[in-house]
């Protein structure tokens, strides 16, 4: 079977904001979990609408306005036991961990998300350092699961900005270091489709077992 990389060394952090770190939109660099990128279209888009009267001693004939300002996308990743966790909550609303050998973490539906959102750093493939997302919210995730491949989640993610500049008007970057750090600790557990073949699927009393299955969790969150 052919793949299509998104690229070598490309992979999606992520960090919870706390209320005690800020309101919604503050960024955050602690780096919770890393995953590497099977593919991302997140991308911030700049609208500028050219105001109706004409100027004079400008590059351009006409001023322009920002009309919209959007960061938002999708990202796509293998399923790992040990790294989809916060992503989980952020998707559900809900999780809680039951202390054993190994803890039990269950994630369930929620009347809402968790309220301040997450921080991303977008890796492409450019040595640990990383495109900042603010405010990112999860607007769907889907859970794909075939025989003989690895379980993927493919998230719908939107945000508050991206790329916040300084004074100078230089880009704010994640730390390299500490990207490096987390990626080279990244453990290896994928979710395998014969993870999930313990049971069957029933329906008007016929049981079958199942080849694969999609599951989506759509929150309804538009840019």
């Amino acid at each position: 079977m052919a793949n299509t990389y998104f690229g070598r060394d490309s992979y999606i952090l992520l960090d919870k904001v706390t209320s005690s770190d800020g309101a919604y939109g503050t960024a955050t660099a602690d780096y919770i979990i890393a995953n590497p990128l099977i593919g991302t279209t997140i991308q911030r888009t700049i609208e500028k609408t050219p105001r109706p009267h004409l100027v004079t001693g400008a590059n351009n004939r006409r001023s322009h306005f920002v009309a919209s300002d959007n960061v938002g996308g999708t990202f796509t990743i293998e399923a790992n036991y040990s790294t989809i966790g916060l992503i989980l909550k952020h998707a559900l609303g809900a999780g809680s961990t039951s202390a054993g050998t190994p803890n039990t973490h269950s994630y369930t539906m929620a009347a809402a998300l968790p309220d301040n959102g997450l921080t991303a750093s977008i890796v492409r493939g450019s040595g640990g350092t990383g495109e900042i997302i603010e405010g990112v919210r999860i607007a769907s995730m889907t859970f794909t699961s075939n025989s003989a491949e690895v379980a993927t989640l493919e998230c719908e993610v939107i945000g508050e900005t991206s790329n916040v500049t300084t004074t100078d008007g230089s880009e704010t970057r994640a730390d390299a270091s500490t990207d490096a750090t987390l990626i080279a600790a990244i453990p290896d557990d994928p979710v395998l489709h014969h993870h999930m073949t313990g049971g069957t699927f029933a329906f008007d009393g016929e049981a079958v077992s199942v080849r694969s299955v999609t599951v989506t969790i759509n929150n309804g969150i538009a840019r």
